[in-house]
């Protein structure tokens, strides 16, 4: 349906080409109808998978975020090894 043949018997008269055309027009609709619609259905699939990426990117950052903080302020009320040793050293001479 998508050919007409190889070029060397055409349609003559105006009906067989219309009829030619017919058939030529339908065959690239009907090979090309299933790529439009797989590239639909991959392009519905990527933009899940990348929202779902995202939301996962972001509920990690804020874990890490929480864990971030959570060690830092651990720091600030601990007092610092270094600085009791600076105090308690004498300098010689």
């Amino acid at each position: 349906i998508s050919t007409v043949g190889y070029g060397d018997v055409v349609p003559i008269s105006y009906s067989g080409r219309v009829v030619a055309f017919g058939c030529i027009s339908f065959g690239i609709i009907l090979n090309g109808m299933p790529i439009s619609i797989l590239f639909n259905k991959f392009s519905d699939y990527y933009a899940k998978l990348k929202a779902q990426e995202y939301t996962n990117t972001k509920v990690q950052r804020g874990l890490n975020l929480k864990k971030r903080l959570q060690r830092k302020l651990e720091n600030c009320f601990e007092p610092l090894a270094e600085e009791s040793d600076e105090d308690n050293r004498h300098p010689i001479g």
